[in-house]
């Protein structure tokens, strides 16, 4: 090989493995940033006797954990949505001082303290006070019910737009991979990118992902509906639907402005988990607690309208009467006994109208008795029991969002494994790279002392 040849040679392995390094010098540099895929320096061999080039860098890609990964964290994402919303609801509910709970003994023992002095007007307006906080309890907790799903639903709003947010730049990413790739240049930083959202959308509602034979990226919701296809992009939006009492449904807007419900679609990602516990785990709470509430009219008022007030009075209800539906937010004194406590219909007979206590006993008596909870539970262990199954929801969605993060950690783990940087990994690399450049140094520092050595003769 002449002199220029091997100069030449030298030269093209220094550029070469010094291209290698600033690859090698990257994946160190990125080590640590989100969706960073490990890039690869492909050598390859110029010809005989011609030395070595950069032939491509290439970017690790893992396509097998992908599916898995969507799926747990969006599992992750919707038990993530549902347990502050629980929780909130649980401790409300489990609050020992304040609660319907105690409200509920408070009432009965009055009721008891009432029935020792029938006749008393101090106890007859505490039996009275106590009603009407319980009432007002029962009241109030079903307000925050109501209230809770509100917020759910608004905060719907906000998780559609995002998802319409991240559909519309992966679309974007997808135009400009395509356009850089179609010229000839590398796009991996847009492709770490696209990865990053696509993380970000598998959060926030299902989906599942595949890539045509130039590598463009198609997102599907669920099984069948398109979010993403080549650049272009639908998005959700929610409109209010009388099939839900005026709370919002969730429709697919496609590119070309076709509207589809898929309300029923979401049963995952975070915008799945709000869905559940606006339409299913809320409204179950506020059920039982209207259950609750009419059982307590029903029977209260049952005996108390069989008994005699001071006043001679009877047939009267303690409680406003209240449909099963919307109980627990309408339960209040009936009119009028508030300001006249001697209505309260202590005895059983007109007879003993003053200072009988048959009919106070009997109400009494509600509060052993398994009238509540379809006939299954006293009122104090319907309280206690809906307590428990909010809390089981509560615990229920921390348990799955815990179980669905430690498989996802697993599966970030594995795919780091392939597609990560691993540090150790980069510098036995550029020890690799470091040493064939200074080979090809010394390489182009002989062949100078050879053309020196020919120049002096």
């Amino acid at each position: 090989m002449a002199l220029a040849g091997i100069l030449n040679t030298g030269r093209n392995s220094l550029v070469a493995h010094q291209a290698a390094l600033s690859v090698v010098s990257n994946n160190t540099a990125n080590a640590e940033t989100e969706g960073y895929a490990k890039r690869d320096a492909r050598l390859a061999s110029l010809g005989p006797m011609a030395g070595v080039e950069l032939a491509s860098v290439r970017r690790r890609t893992e396509l097998f954990l992908g599916a898995r990964m969507f799926e747990q964290r969006a599992e992750a994402g919707a038990a993530g949505s549902r347990r502050p919303v629980l929780e909130l609801v649980e401790a409300s509910f489990a609050a020992e001082d304040g609660g319907i709970g105690a409200r509920v003994d408070a009432f009965f023992d009055a009721l008891r303290v009432l029935a020792t002095d029938p006749a008393d007007t101090q106890l007859r307006e505490d039996v009275l006070a106590k009603a009407e906080a319980l009432a007002g309890t029962v009241r109030t907790e079903a307000g925050r019910i109501a209230d809770q799903r509100r917020e759910v639903d608004r905060m719907l709003a906000d998780k559609a737009e995002a998802v319409g947010a991240l559909t519309a730049e992966i679309a974007e990413l997808n135009r400009r991979i395509t356009e850089l790739e179609g010229s000839g240049q590398e796009a991996s930083d847009l492709r770490d990118r696209r990865d990053v959202l696509v993380d970000d959308l598998s959060a926030l509602v299902p989906i599942r992902t595949f890539y045509d034979e130039t590598g463009q990226l198609t997102v599907l919701l669920g099984d069948q509906f398109t979010l993403v296809q080549l650049d272009r992009a639908a998005h959700l939006e929610t409109e209010p639907d009388a099939n839900l009492a005026g709370m919002r449904r969730v429709d697919l807007v496609s590119a070309d402005g076709t509207r589809t419900d898929v309300t029923n679609v979401l049963r995952s990602g975070e915008v799945g988990g709000l869905l559940e516990v606006r339409d299913d785990a809320l409204p179950a709470v506020l059920a039982d607690l209207d259950r609750f509430a009419y059982d307590l009219v029903d029977q209260v008022n049952a005996i108390h309208q069989a008994g005699y007030g001071t006043d001679g009075g009877t047939g009267r209800d303690f409680f406003e009467p209240v449909a099963l539906n919307g109980a627990a937010q309408s339960i209040r004194l009936s009119a009028g006994i508030g300001d006249n406590p001697e209505w309260i219909a202590a005895a059983s007979t007109a007879a003993e109208a003053v200072g009988g206590n048959d009919n106070l006993l009997a109400l009494v008596d509600l509060a052993s008795q398994k009238v509540a909870g379809g006939g299954l539970r006293t009122f104090s262990e319907e309280i206690a029991n809906i307590t428990s199954v909010v809390g089981r929801m509560s615990r229920d969605a921390i348990d799955d969002e815990t179980r669905a993060g430690l498989q996802l950690d697993q599966l970030e783990s594995m795919r780091a494994s392939q597609i990560g940087v691993s540090l150790d990994e980069e510098m036995i690399d550029l020890t690799r790279y470091q040493r064939a450049y200074q080979a090809g140094a010394r390489i182009v520092t002989t062949a100078d002392e050879l053309y020196q050595t020919i120049l002096n003769m």
